[in-house]
């Protein structure tokens, strides 16, 4: 932690120093990650980025979208047991090139 920014990594690397994870890693990362939020923020609002929308690759599993990310991580905060006491809250932050290929109707299921 850096003041009001905290630093995290979920890649291992293979024998040509390229990055990559597996998708239980990766699930295992986002439950970790909610912990380590509710311990340091204490339910101060967050800011975070859609964790694999990036350069990831997740190892045996070639065809994950943007949509699956988003679903994966909203999932593990809810199961999270994290609670944001009103105003403070979670904000994922995306590029605006992924809205379309995200269905924010779909997500609307998830309340």
């Amino acid at each position: 932690m850096d003041g009001d920014y905290i630093f995290t990594a979920f890649t291992k690397f293979d024998d040509d120093n390229r990055a990559y994870l597996y998708m239980n890693d990766y699930v295992n990362f986002l439950l970790s990650f909610w912990n380590e939020i509710d311990i340091i923020y204490s339910g101060r609002s967050v800011v975070i980025p859609l964790f694999g929308s990036g350069i990831t690759r997740f190892k045996e599993y070639d065809t994950i979208t943007e949509q699956e990310l988003l679903e994966l991580l909203i999932w593990s905060f809810k199961i999270s047991k994290i609670k944001f006491k009103y105003p403070s809250k979670a904000t994922i932050v995306m590029h605006k090139n992924l809205f379309d290929k995200i269905n924010f109707t779909k997500l609307k299921e998830w309340e």
